[in-house]
């Protein structure tokens, strides 16, 4: 089965799974960047998230055109990261700099964007999806105090909440996933294969190897084909050509509903 959509309450089918682009600093970063993003489309990736911080919209603009792809078949992702200028200021910036007319996805980056006035700005990132040069409007990093402050003023809610998220802090995340699911807001998962990487003591990666010798996959398409079970956005990143495509053959990963459980438990040092 391949990678699905998800429909967000605007009624906008998002790609579930997503290539994020990083900062290049070294020695040709441009065309490295360029060279990066231009293989994750050729490997099937149709969402791609960027950021006014990372100074590589760019290099996301480049990709685009290079890829040919008709606009409709790409979905963009970039995000407001300088606080200390306007989000529309930033959106047209960003606008120009990825060549588009509009932007499917646009979000707050930090809590700390915001500057202390919540509010205020969430109501300047409403103003862009009336003005209609964002489709839809997002948080990034929002815990659930600051999420629940956004949703007190909003005339839009957040379509989409990015969060760190993997098993290992599932249960720490609970409550704020519970408040997102009250309000339609989607999860956005970054870092689903952190653990991997991560120096761990715990029962998880012992249960990840064993699921995946199951499944005849990849621990990491089984942390994605977890988060997908979670009705997550999966933001990804590789500079490996054959992560990039593993990751996409990570669709057709289904993990059944025990295993899922197990990996959960495993998650919180559950020992099975």
């Amino acid at each position: 089965m391949p990678w699905r959509s998800i429909t967000l309450p605007n009624g906008s089918s998002i790609p579930q799974i997503a290539f994020g682009s990083a900062p290049r600093r070294s020695e040709g970063a441009q065309v490295k960047s360029v060279d990066n993003l231009t293989h994750a489309i050729r490997s099937g990736f149709r969402h791609i998230d960027t950021a006014q911080q990372y100074g590589n919209e760019d290099f996301v603009g480049a990709a685009i055109q290079a890829s040919g792809l008709p606009r409709h078949e790409l979905w963009i992702t970039t995000k407001w990261s300088d606080g200390n200028k306007s989000p529309e200021e930033s959106c047209r910036v960003s606008l120009s700099k990825l060549g588009l007319d509009y932007i499917d996805l646009y979000i707050v980056h930090h809590e700390w964007t915001c500057q202390g006035d919540f509010a205020g700005s969430w109501r300047r990132m409403e103003d862009l999806a009336e003005k209609g040069l964002v489709r839809n409007i997002g948080l990034s990093a929002f815990g659930l105090e600051k999420t629940r402050e956004i949703l007190q003023h909003c005339r839009i809610k957040p379509a989409v909440n990015m969060i760190l998220f993997h098993p290992n802090v599932l249960k720490d995340t609970l409550p704020l996933l519970a408040c997102m699911k009250q309000h339609g807001i989607a999860l956005g998962a970054y870092s689903v294969c952190k653990p991997l990487w991560q120096d761990s003591q715990s029962s998880l990666l012992p249960a990840l190897e064993d699921i995946a010798g199951r499944y005849q996959a990849t621990a990491d398409q089984i942390l994605l084909s977890w988060a997908r079970a979670k009705d997550a956005i999966i933001f990804t990143s590789s500079t490996s050509n054959e992560r990039m495509q593993g990751y996409m053959q990570a669709g057709d990963v289904i993990l059944d509903d025990e295993d899922v459980r197990r990996i959960d438990r495993a998650g919180q040092n559950i020992r099975i």
